[in-house]
């Protein structure tokens, strides 16, 4: 059984290489979205600094990311103190 093409493969198959800057952008935030999800799910984000980090974006950009992932997963997210993660209320 053949395997799914990523989108990046699709790129390179169908775009020419000056669209392909474009495709990055996206296939970086899928991915931050993903492991921002797992993490969440897993709760072992840590503190917001701590969660940007595993991420590799910055607080700021944390924070919009998360604004994304409630409105896509059509779910709050809150913040525990005590186990230091957040997590899907």
């Amino acid at each position: 059984m053949k395997q799914a093409l990523g989108v990046l493969e699709i790129a390179n198959h169908i775009y020419p290489p000056t669209f392909k800057k474009h495709i990055m952008p996206l296939a970086s935030y899928v991915e931050v979205v993903n492991k921002m999800q797992q993490l969440i799910q897993q709760q072992c984000t840590g503190s917001p600094t701590e969660f940007a980090k595993k991420l590799n974006i910055s607080g700021g950009e944390l924070f919009k990311r998360m604004q994304d992932a409630q409105a896509i997963w059509t779910t709050n997210i809150g913040y525990s103190k005590k186990k230091r993660s957040y997590y899907f209320l």
